[in-house]
């Protein structure tokens, strides 16, 4: 069972400056709780993870000194790693954790994407490989997506063969979410690289057919890039909290409703 997350968190996130005034992205909040704790917590609570590894770069000291006060404030095993070449791009973060980690296996998070509990679940549900990695991907957009900014995937004979925005005719689309095996990747290919996208990154893998699709819902994730996509993740979270399935009545009739109004509040 995999038991390690790296949560990429480096950016500095100049679309929402008007809202962060100029913090790092992940300390960003979103009904009172920043982008990171989120991220965190949801980790934990529906995956189990217990060790976790948070890639830093725009703004660090203060990101840092927050993820300490998390770190204490519920006892987890956590480490960060500073890239300072971070604004050479996420794929350049996510090099360097693989070069700052010991761990075979682990998932790979973005930190501003928001996932509902049944995102997590098909993951538990899924048979993972040894020596494959993969993407979690769905077929289709909600009204949360902005086709120009997500990702888009081609997938053939259940294989990732081409992973960019600019893919005309996608059957698939990057939900911001990874189960990585390390030894799929050659960490030194794109250290010299001004910049580094992560989908250039992840195709190296693809081309050697060792990165594969799990499908998800198009309602179970979104990304944050804008104004109007945190203003978005409000409505995404209270309808999570609405269609959570495994309620029974006292819960999906009355502390879910109290939980949906503490959240607008």
């Amino acid at each position: 069972m995999i038991k390690t997350a790296v949560i990429l968190a480096a950016g500095k996130g100049n679309r929402l400056n008007k809202i962060t005034n100029y913090k790092s992205k992940p300390l960003t909040e979103l009904f009172g709780r920043t982008f990171i704790d989120r991220a965190i917590l949801n980790l934990r609570n529906n995956l189990k993870v217990e060790n976790f590894i948070i890639v830093t770069g725009h703004n660090n000291q203060e990101s840092e000194q927050y993820l300490d006060q998390l770190k204490q404030k519920y006892n987890l095993n956590l480490s960060c790693i500073y890239d300072p070449d971070w604004e050479k791009g996420n794929g350049h973060t996510f090099l360097a954790a693989l070069n700052n980690t010991n761990e075979d296996q682990f998932y790979l998070q973005m930190v501003d994407h928001l996932f509902t509990d049944k995102f997590y679940q098909v993951i538990l549900n899924t048979k993972i490989s040894n020596n494959k990695s993969y993407l979690l991907v769905s077929k289709n957009l909600s009204k949360y997506h902005d086709y120009g900014d997500v990702t888009k995937v081609k997938i053939e004979n259940n294989y990732i063969n081409n992973l960019d925005k600019s893919i005309e005719k996608p059957n698939a689309y990057d939900a911001g979410f990874f189960i990585i095996d390390k030894k799929n990747y050659d960490t030194n290919m794109f250290f010299n690289f001004d910049k580094v996208e992560l989908s250039k990154v992840h195709m190296s893998v693809a081309d050697k057919q060792n990165l594969l699709p799990i499908y998800v819902e198009h309602s179970d994730w979104m990304d944050i890039d804008t104004e109007v996509d945190l203003k978005k993740a409000e409505d995404f979270l209270i309808e999570s909290l609405k269609n959570k399935s495994t309620d029974g009545p006292v819960s999906k009739y009355i502390n879910r409703k109290l939980s949906v109004l503490f959240q607008k509040n």
